[in-house]
């Protein structure tokens, strides 16, 4: 009879070691993709968002003699009927904050101007159905920063700002008078895909990079969509 000799194959220490730097490197590779692939997924559900809010702003323009909506959220329901619509997947407030205290641009500028529980509003309420908006609406109905005097159009011609009495809402019209191009001319914004947004999220007195805080993305007063850097006036990317 033969005699047999089990054999068994196992790893030396050097192999594993090669096994696991070979994983760390198929995982550097394949997690910046996955997570450029979940954001280009966001991204494209909010430029959704934001066509579909494009529409009900030029519908409700068409039915009132081109006045703006005062606020993006009275748009619903009649204009927008989905108030899912109204939150950018990456929208990076937490679910616990308070529908008073959330945020529509990730720098926390303008915080009057946001379309959110307690506005201070001069002529016309917002909705008080729509929560947690996520966008920041160029055209609100509230009364324009005190520091703001006055306004150059892109041929250097200018305009006197009233604090007391102008709004957000004027001063888009007044813009568009000075001849801002319609088309490169944001009136509702998305700053939550910028890929620095975690510079300035939640760090007070923070700023947007005139040219790393990109894209923003924005619905024009012609009704498309855009991306921009946060200075809108320096042109469409």
């Amino acid at each position: 009879m033969r005699n047999t000799t089990n054999t068994h194959n196992t790893f030396t220490l050097i192999e594993l070691l090669v096994v696991i730097a070979i994983i760390a490197v198929l995982a550097g590779l394949i997690l910046p993709a996955l997570s450029m692939a979940k954001e280009k997924a966001r991204l494209t559900a909010c430029t959704s968002n934001l066509r579909q809010m494009s529409t009900a702003w030029l519908m409700y323009m068409g039915d009132y003699d081109n006045q703006m909506s005062p606020w993006i959220s009275t748009l619903n329901p009649e204009y927008l009927e989905s108030q899912g619509v109204y939150h950018c997947p990456s929208d990076l407030n937490p679910d616990s904050t308070a529908h008073s205290d959330w945020l529509t641009r990730a720098d926390g500028k303008y915080e009057d101007a946001y379309d959110r529980q307690g506005a201070p509003y001069v002529n016309f309420p917002r909705n008080a159905n729509i929560e947690k908006i996520s966008y920041f609406y160029e055209c609100s109905d509230v009364l324009f920063p005190s520091e703001w005097s006055s306004m150059t159009g892109p041929e250097g011609n200018n305009h006197t700002i009233d604090p007391d009495v102008t709004t957000w809402n004027d001063l888009k019209k007044w813009q568009l008078d000075l001849g801002f191009n319609a088309v490169e001319f944001p009136i509702i914004r998305c700053s939550w895909h910028v890929k620095n947004v975690d510079s300035v999220w939640g760090t007070s007195g923070a700023e947007f990079s005139p040219t790393e805080s990109v894209p923003f993305l924005n619905v024009a007063y012609g009704g498309n969509v855009f991306r921009s850097t946060p200075h809108w006036e320096d042109g469409k990317l």
